[in-house]
């Protein structure tokens, strides 16, 4: 009888460890989309999946913005590298963490703007190509009025704030693509 207990306790805390390690990986928000085939490529639609498991808080995005004031992009890209608050893969792929997800009002509906550090090549540092200058990649998903859902994705973008502490995002060369099919899951 005692060595049941003992087995019961133990497939409790198992299961209790195992629902919050689970629960980590379960989004508020899930959307599936395809990223639009850019001119001269031989693929066809790629389907991605964007997860959001929380949203940025205000107090996070002010210090964001007084590290990218003070310590330019390395600096943020530095302060969001370790940060999981979604997830993005292209389907079958391990996929890319995103570092930062804020939810907005825009006069056309509402915005959601997510930003991930990406990984660079090889290439890219031996041979200090612009492109380094652009750390982070972008998605922006807009719901209108009408509640249609449209995205784009930035593969190489620049973030760098106005005088008014506007966020200005700058693209590297075309590394900006429609997405099609934006559905809510």
């Amino acid at each position: 009888m005692k060595n049941r207990n003992v087995i019961y306790c133990v497939v409790f805390f198992v299961c209790v460890v195992f629902q919050f390690a689970y629960a980590e990986d379960q989004p508020i928000e899930k959307y599936s989309a395809s990223i639009e085939n850019r001119p001269g490529s031989s693929r066809g639609l790629v389907p991605i999946t964007i997860k959001i498991y929380s949203f940025t808080p205000d107090d996070v995005v002010k210090k964001l913005a007084e590290t990218l004031k003070t310590g330019g992009q390395d600096g943020l890209d530095k302060a969001i590298w370790d940060v999981k608050v979604g997830h993005v893969e292209q389907v079958g792929s391990v996929g890319l963490d995103i570092n930062y997800v804020r939810k907005f009002d825009t006069p056309n509906g509402q915005m959601i703007r997510m930003v991930s550090s990406r990984p660079m090549s090889f290439y890219e540092f031996s041979r200090n190509v612009p492109s380094t200058d652009y750390p982070f990649g972008v998605i922006e998903l807009t719901t209108g009025k009408d509640g249609k859902l449209t995205g784009k994705i930035i593969g190489a973008a620049k973030l760098e704030l106005t005088a008014d502490n506007i966020l200005q995002i700058k693209t590297y060369g075309s590394r900006s693509a429609r997405l099609l099919n934006v559905k809510k899951q």
